[in-house]
């Protein structure tokens, strides 16, 4: 039985749609990424504390290929510092938004 003879539930409906709304994030940043490019962060706001660093701003980008107009989105990272060792960064969350509609 194909998932298009499947009822879903409320619930996993929801799931569902999640899912594939993730797989295709992926995907677009996949084909984002592989255009190459270089990025230049001009960091606005940045935020300081024992274990966790916080800096916002707009990136720039400019592709490898010259055909490809420069996006500057905004951006925020969180840099989560090692308890032990704080100026090392045990995990780094970062997001970009949006490069275009």
């Amino acid at each position: 039985m194909t998932s298009r003879h499947v009822r879903f539930t409320g619930w996993q409906r929801v799931l569902h749609w999640l899912m594939a709304a993730c797989e295709a994030i992926r995907d677009n940043l996949r084909q984002f990424i592989d255009k190459g490019f270089t990025a230049h962060h001009d960091v606005v706001e940045y935020w300081d504390s024992p274990l966790l660093k916080v800096f916002h701003g707009k990136v720039g980008m400019k592709f490898n290929d010259p055909s490809l107009k420069p996006v500057r989105p905004t951006m925020t990272h969180f840099f989560y510092m090692d308890e032990r060792d704080p100026t090392k960064v045990k995990h780094w969350i970062g997001s970009v938004g949006s490069t275009g509609f």
